[in-house]
């Protein structure tokens, strides 16, 4: 079985907007939905998500819509701390995932800057590929894609594809 995990950014820190359906961010999800698709073998898969607003959570919505159409498909939310939630327009979009997930996974019982580098240390630890949007800016993305290579993870970064698109 298959074990990827997603690591991006959250929606302020994209080169385009996450909150209306332009068409870079259609591009973004088409390649989303095909690595997920990709990722899936014989025996399954399981996908890793952090669970926070922007790019984990549009992965996560590619998992859940392919969950529908295929066996063997995995979700496993891995939320930093106890009561852990997002808030405005993904909230919504957070709850129903956490609602249709096969696993819930808790790092902390309290929030801290640590809680999140350990959720993003688990979920490399459990994957063989990162599926991830990454052009350079500091932050958590940068910490989990660092993990993701020095644990020997193929990363699958797809910021190429949507700068491609947005220099057209």
């Amino acid at each position: 079985m298959n074990k990827i995990c997603f690591s991006g950014y959250r929606p302020e820190k994209f080169p385009f907007s996450v909150e209306a359906d332009n068409p870079t961010l259609l591009i973004l999800k088409l390649k989303l939905q095909e690595e997920v698709r990709k990722a899936v073998k014989e025996d399954g898969a399981v996908f890793y998500s952090g669970m926070q607003r922007g790019f984990d959570i549009l992965a996560a919505e590619a998992v859940l819509e392919l969950k529908s159409k295929c066996e063997n498909v995995n979700l496993v939310c891995v939320l930093p701390f106890k009561g852990f939630v997002v808030g405005g327009l993904w909230e919504n979009r957070f709850r129903k995932l956490i609602q249709f997930a096969d696993e819930i996974v808790t790092i902390s019982n309290l929030p801290s800057k640590w809680a999140f580098l350990a959720r993003n240390d688990y979920i490399v630890s459990h994957a063989e590929t990162a599926i991830v949007f990454y052009d350079g800016k500091h932050g958590g993305s940068e910490y989990t894609v660092r993990k993701a290579y020095e644990n020997g993870l193929n990363v699958i970064n797809l910021a190429s594809v949507t700068h491609e698109r947005s220099a057209e």
